[in-house]
């Protein structure tokens, strides 16, 4: 069976491929005369193709959309709530964090006496996140 499907395959790409040769071959003043012929208003043709592309684009996007949104519901890294904290103990638990080596140099590099209070609530979010500090100590 599927020795069929494969060449059943090859037959609609040959297919394919002689139409759009066909197409290509022909000048445009056959395709427009054969246009008129058909009773297709010249004018409204391209209207109608790009109100079709951008529909299709449309769908495309709100399908990647929707799968970045279904990932994001479905992702296995669960989010841990973290309640309002003392800035100064999250000041004093980022700056040992940060010299804990499985960061990246550029991470470890950086002092909490650098960060402003918002950078140092933020890095401790992401540091709960990443799992390398526990809010509960």
């Amino acid at each position: 069976m599927t020795d069929n499907r494969s060449d059943e395959q090859q037959r609609l790409l040959l297919l394919a491929d002689f139409m759009l040769d066909d197409l290509f071959s022909t000048s445009d003043e056959d395709i427009v005369a054969e246009a008129e012929e058909a009773g297709d208003d010249l004018v409204s043709i391209p209207n109608r193709m790009r109100e079709l592309y951008q529909q299709t684009l449309l769908k495309k996007r709100k399908a990647r959309l929707q799968t970045a949104r279904d990932r994001l519901h479905s992702s296995s890294a669960p989010r841990l709530p973290v309640g309002v904290i003392d800035i100064a103990k999250a000041r004093l638990v980022v700056s040992e964090a940060l010299k804990n080596s499985e960061l990246s140099v550029a991470a470890r590099n950086e002092t909490s006496d650098e960060l402003s209070d918002a950078e140092i609530e933020r890095k401790y979010h992401q540091l709960v996140e990443l799992g390398l500090i526990d809010p509960e100590n």
